[in-house]
């Protein structure tokens, strides 16, 4: 091409653009800040303060429910010793403030445990830095380990000796690594051994047996985009330093959830489950999908299918009645699916209504510890039942911010709830139906910031 460097502006802005161009590109690349001109400034919240963000854990100290901690996607740890009257950010010192889990020792609740990286599978999902102990009380944290964690979905603490950990890590959400699996400490976090399980990729759930420890059973979901065989139910019986695949299915089914009887922790209930990612959409279901039951701890299984729905099944949920295990109660992705009562541990089963909303995602059903009538399923709006799963009412809960993630009701006493949504935490004292928005967390997930020249200049935020 030609140029017409008889045109004055033409010929300076060709001028131009060879100098630019003559530039190495590396001095733009090793360009760096003076950290002396930066060193003194001093972060502070703008706001907005009474708000709320995503909350992806809610852990309560039983012996004393004034005490409890919330992990959110985006906003750290938080934690409350007068009832959600004022909270402590405890998280803003460390290294990562995305949350997947909280478990406090069962032994002593100044025993804190936190796995950071939301295990949740969205764009917007931010990753952490590994898992972090606190031994008093959240005042000060160490980080334990497992840094290239990157998402951890679940930390079980054993019940008698909170020195033995167990660590569900999710891994990378973009790529591969080699950090993924179960996890196991058993001096408090100052080595770690992976127990296996290294190609499960995701982890739904992990069981230990109240009366020995070192039985653990881990519901392994499998590889989101194709085939593998490590997918499954697995068990140790030596605190994990061998496993045993006690149910497999298929190489396209993986195991979303299980349950153990509170009475009888040989018995089991397995929700297993078929999926695959595809690039342009999700199949979340097929012939894998049912529900399985053990009576002697996995060595023989039995799939229940008295009065469930036939053909393609998606994903299901589990929850037993811990004042009489006869009674469990199952949700079922299927075009004849819904909520299901069984009264003879799951022999046979009653379709108690079709409500199953946006199975994929939540399929989650909760029991109320005091009574097998009310039942549960948070999701997006909270759904309630009064009468066993027959009729459902979203009205009482629906003046809050659906999408809810995180349920908890008081063992020893149904009126009192938490629930976590992508709105914030709500507390009820009168069994769901009012809620109070505990405002003293100001968490919030914003997706982009922006600022204009008017003076004073305004900030926007979108969430």
């Amino acid at each position: 091409m030609r140029t017409n460097t008889k045109d004055p502006n033409i010929a300076r802005c060709y001028l131009m653009l060879c100098v630019l161009l003559a530039i190495p590109t590396a001095t733009f690349a090793q360009a760096k800040v003076d950290e002396t001109v930066l060193k003194n400034l001093q972060w502070r919240s703008i706001g907005p303060a009474n708000m709320g963000g995503r909350i992806d854990d809610i852990a309560v100290v039983e012996s004393n429910t004034n005490v409890f901690y919330v992990g959110a996607a985006t906003g750290g740890v938080w934690k409350t010793t007068n009832n959600g009257t004022t909270f402590e950010p405890l998280f803003d010192e460390q290294g990562s403030t995305s949350i997947g889990d909280i478990a406090i020792a069962p032994n002593d609740p100044n025993i804190i445990w936190v796995g950071t990286g939301e295990p949740n599978n969205r764009q917007s999902s931010s990753w952490g830095d590994g898992i972090y102990r606190s031994l008093d009380g959240g005042k000060t944290w160490k980080n334990m380990g497992l840094a290239d964690s990157r998402h951890i979905g679940r930390v079980v603490i054993d019940p008698h000796n909170a020195e033995i950990v167990y660590v569900a890590v999710v891994g990378h959400l973009w790529g591969p690594n080699k950090e993924r699996g179960l996890y196991k400490t058993t001096d408090g976090g100052k080595t770690w051994k992976n127990m296996g399980l290294a190609d499960s990729r995701h982890i739904g759930r992990v069981v230990i047996d109240p009366h020995n420890a070192e039985i653990v059973y881990v519901a392994v979901v499998g590889h989101l985009w194709g085939p593998n065989k490590e997918r499954g139910l697995y068990k140790t019986t030596d605190g994990g330093k061998t496993w045993m695949n006690v149910l497999f299915v298929n190489e396209d089914t993986g195991v979303i959830d299980v349950a153990m009887d509170p009475q009888s922790p040989m018995t089991l209930y397995a929700a297993a489950y078929q999926r695959r990612r595809t690039a342009f959409g999700f199949n979340g279901g097929g012939p894998g999908s049912a529900i399985y039951k053990t009576v002697d701890g996995g060595a023989t299984w039995k799939k229940l299918t008295a009065d469930l729905p036939e053909g393609p099944t998606g994903r299901i949920g589990i929850d037993i009645y811990r004042g009489n295990p006869n009674i469990v109660y199952a949700i079922v992705e299927n075009a004849k699916g819904g909520v299901f009562r069984s009264e003879d541990r799951g022999e046979h089963w009653r379709k108690m209504s079709d409500v199953d909303s946006r199975p994929m995602y939540y399929s989650q059903i909760r029991i109320d510890p005091n009574n097998d009538q009310r039942i549960w399923q948070p999701a997006a709006p909270m759904y309630v039942s009064d009468d066993g799963g027959k009729t459902w009412a979203t009205n009482i809960v629906g003046r809050i911010h659906g999408d809810f993630h995180a349920l908890w009701i008081d063992p020893k006493d149904s009126n009192h709830m938490f629930a976590g949504s992508d709105g914030g935490i709500h507390e009820s004292y009168d069994r769901g139906r009012s809620w109070d928005f505990i405002n003293t967390i100001p968490l919030g997930q914003f997706y982009e910031v922006s600022v204009d020249n008017q003076k004073p200049f305004w900030v926007y935020g979108g969430l």
